[in-house]
């Protein structure tokens, strides 16, 4: 009691505290959260230290009755020292002729964790005692509390309860129970001895049930509650969170949390980030049985375009370069892009009953002659754009995109946010936009087919949920945007490899395969999800030939399961806009008697078919254009007859393809629609060069003198007989298909083709 009334004295002789309250007060380091704030990342301040400042009126009372009852059960009734505690201490250490028992008051400890570091004398402590005095004077009781509870050291650069009990529980501290509330209080004793992270819990939880029996014991807690607290295991987060590490990253770099402090929620949801990283590992065995060591995934929430999950690769690890965000790393597109080019076309008059030429040709490129291929290495002739699309097929993709002109997509593109900043012009892509040439981002990938899912309407993926929603910007029509969407969801369309995956129903996905096997991708969408996976090397390398289907498909199958685990998708709903009719499957018009194949299709409004199938015209034949002369002969060539011919030919298809004899040379005197020395084709002429293309380039091997070239020709209306003209000599005439074989010599020469008419057309090649 003296000493009590002597340091009274000697405080109010001192005056007020040296350390003044306010400097007590810890800024906030930044706690990075799950939209439903469960941690993800914690950031450290310059002393790597991590904290989170709670109001005094946010510390619930069992957090405040846990510290009271491990550190200084008389807080309430000591002037700042505790007179007993220190006799308590002394007799404990003069026993143990050792210091083993501390006398700290927690308004001592409090100033403590506010002066600078220092040895630990007799006179720090009494110096340490005197400023406690005086902050007493100075600031109530709870006030003091709370400052303490907000400082106090909880272990593994933890200060303060809300910090401590983010990390090792998951939780605010409002949240605690009475166990979680006791393990906190219990650490300040010895925080590295007792680490929750640490090897030795048993430690941990023999000092949190000992501060557990002494709050029942002092009567803030209820007996009962103490026993069934201690009763419980430990309850903590097994190692300090980094989770989803690459969105994490990513948002930390773009600095759109520069200068925060305190909790920042991200759009993750953690639960769905863990399965769908859950997933990927799943697949790790597989993909690197078929020559893929890594995979990237994004699932995106339709109606906002928040990013609820990210995994940039199968693990974060140094393993197979895992560091790298494969969801933010730019990839060659393959066939992905093809609902867009196939979206725009319907928003300009096409439909999926549209038919396409899926036959082979070259095309003329910047530096060189392009020649798509499809994936099956076959042409299929004429289709519609339901089975172009659907079955990703490459010729019709490109003879479209050259009939509609790559500026028009390159726009939606663009559009779309698939181009990449300071994108070069269309040109530099060509008509390989079609198939995917373009390198594009995973993550953004997913936000475009999200355009599709949403009617058309795009809007940029979001991480931080209180960033301002964007303008939706409109790219398709919602009647463009559904057909794609009834297109993606056609099952009877899908690949072998995921036609048996047992998806939900309705689920649009589009896989996509870039040259040489090096990218797999499947994306697509339900009602509520848009989710985009991505299979390959980070380093380029070749896979297995390892397609879309079945490299990312499975993974992409897995994830939309797991996503509709508890509710099924929704179905697709038609806009008012769009109608349903019966055509022919063949032509895609309005059946006629002969028309045996008929299916029903959707149309935008005002642009169903008016005119009658003209493929049909007599049962049992399929009357194609002339622009399928050169498929057919191929088919003829392989012994593949069928009931196709040409519209206007003879019906007889072996007379098809025989080439009828030469023409009658003209007679002298009469006049010369077209001379030997120089052809005259007309630009107005339905006959064209399809091969070779204009001023192509061609080098022999070492050792020849010639080239084989096979001349191919394509007439809009149909006729029986062409001839072929090298530099102004007949080469040879040639019926439907009409092609030819010409053995060329080293040189620039001038190949030309014309009808019985003189109407044609003529190209330049060289030969070196």
């Amino acid at each position: 009691a003296g000493g009590v009334l002597a340091l009274r004295a000697a405080t109010a002789a001192l005056g007020p505290p040296r350390v003044p309250p306010e400097a007590y007060r810890l800024a906030s380091t930044l706690l990075i959260t799950d939209r439903r704030g469960a941690p993800l990342r914690f950031l450290t301040d310059e002393r790597w230290r991590r904290h989170l400042w709670l109001a005094g009126d946010q510390i619930p009372d069992v957090v405040r009755h846990a510290f009271i009852a491990a550190e200084d059960r008389r807080f309430h009734r000591h002037p700042g020292v505790d007179p007993l505690a220190i006799i308590r201490a002394a007799v404990v250490n003069l026993r143990a002729r050792a210091v083993v028992s501390g006398a700290s008051t927690i308004t001592q400890q409090l100033v403590k964790s506010a002066l600078p570091p220092g040895p630990r004398t007799l006179g720090r402590k009494i110096d340490e005692a005197l400023e406690a005095a005086r902050l007493e004077r100075a600031l109530p009781k709870d006030e003091i509390l709370a400052l303490y509870l907000n400082r106090v050291d909880l272990g593994n650069n933890l200060l303060g309860v809300e910090a401590a009990a983010r990390m090792y529980f998951g939780r605010r501290a409002v949240e605690l129970d009475a166990a979680e509330a006791a393990t906190l209080a219990a650490l300040p004793k010895a925080p590295s001895l007792l680490d929750p992270w640490g090897s030795t819990p048993e430690r941990l939880l023999a000092r949190r049930n000992h501060v557990l029996g002494r709050m029942a014991a002092l009567g803030l807690i209820a007996a009962a509650e103490a026993a069934a607290a201690r009763g419980r295991p430990l309850g903590v987060r097994p190692a300090p969170p980094l989770e989803a590490p690459h969105l994490v990253d990513d948002v930390l770099a773009s600095g759109s949390l520069a200068g925060r402090t305190g909790v920042a929620a991200l759009t993750v949801d953690l639960a769905a980030q863990r399965e769908v990283e859950a997933i990927l590992a799943s697949h790790r065995g597989r993909l690197a049985a078929a020559g893929a060591s890594q995979a990237a995934a994004v699932v995106l929430d339709n109606r906002t375009l928040d990013v609820v999950a990210l995994a940039g690769s199968i693990a974060h690890e140094a393993r197979a370069q895992g560091f790298v965000n494969g969801a933010a790393a730019p990839r060659s597109a393959g066939s992905t892009l093809k609902p867009f080019l196939y979206g725009w076309a319907i928003d300009r008059g096409c439909s999926p009953a549209s038919v396409l030429e899926d036959v082979e040709r070259a095309y003329l490129g910047e530096e060189a002659e392009y020649l798509p291929l499809n994936f099956d290495r076959q042409a299929h002739g004429p289709v519609d754009l339901r089975t172009a699309l659907g079955r990703s097929l490459n010729l019709p993709a490109v003879h479209l995109l050259e009939r509609l002109g790559t500026d028009g997509l390159y726009a939606v593109l663009g559009r779309l946010g698939l181009l990449p900043p300071a994108a070069p012009p269309p040109d530099h892509y060509g008509l390989g936009l079609a198939v995917g040439n373009l390198d594009v981002r995973l993550l953004d990938l997913a936000a475009a087919f999200a355009a599709i899912a949403n009617g058309g309407d795009f809007r940029p993926p979001r991480v931080l949920p209180e960033a301002p929603a964007a303008q939706p910007r409109r790219v398709f029509s919602p009647e463009a945007a559904f057909i794609v969407a009834d297109v993606l969801a056609d099952p009877l369309l899908r690949s072998a490899a995921l036609a048996s995956r047992g998806l939900p129903v309705p689920v649009a996905l589009k896989t996509g395969t870039s040259t040489h096997y090096r990218d797999a991708w499947t994306v697509g969408f339900t009602d509520r999800y848009t989710v985009g996976v991505w299979t390959g090397n980070f380093d380029g390398r070749v896979t297995a030939r390892l397609f879309g289907g079945e490299g990312a498909g499975p993974v992409f199958a897995d994830i939309v399961t797991a996503l509709h685990r508890r509710q099924p998708p929704a179905p697709l709903v038609p806009p008012d806009t769009v109608t349903r009719r019966e055509v022919c499957s063949q032509s895609g018009d309005l059946p006629g008697p002969g028309c045996r194949e008929r299916k029903a299709e959707w149309f935008v409004a005002g642009a169903e078919p008016t005119a009658v199938c003209a493929y049909h015209a007599s049962p049992g034949r399929h009357d194609l254009p002339a622009a399928y002369a050169g498929w057919l002969g191929q088919r003829h060539a392989e012994g593949r007859e069928s009931r196709y011919r040409l519209a206007g030919l003879t019906p007889d298809l072996e007379r098809l393809f025989v080439p009828p004899p030469p023409a009658p040379p003209p007679a002298a005197e009469g006049p010369v629609r077209i001379e030997a020395e120089q052809p005259a084709p007309v630009e107005q002429s339905g006959l064209s060069i399809r091969y070779p293309l204009d001023r192509d380039r061609y080098v022999l091997a070492r050792g020849e003198e010639r080239l084989e070239l096979r001349l191919q020709a394509v007439a809009e209306a149909p006729v029986a007989s062409v001839t072929w003209f090298v530099d102004g000599e007949e080469l040879a005439s040639a019926g439907p298909p009409y092609t030819v074989v010409w053995l060329g010599a080293r040189g620039r020469h001038r190949v030309s083709v014309a009808d019985a008419a003189g109407f044609g057309d003529a190209i330049d090649v060289s030969i070196e």
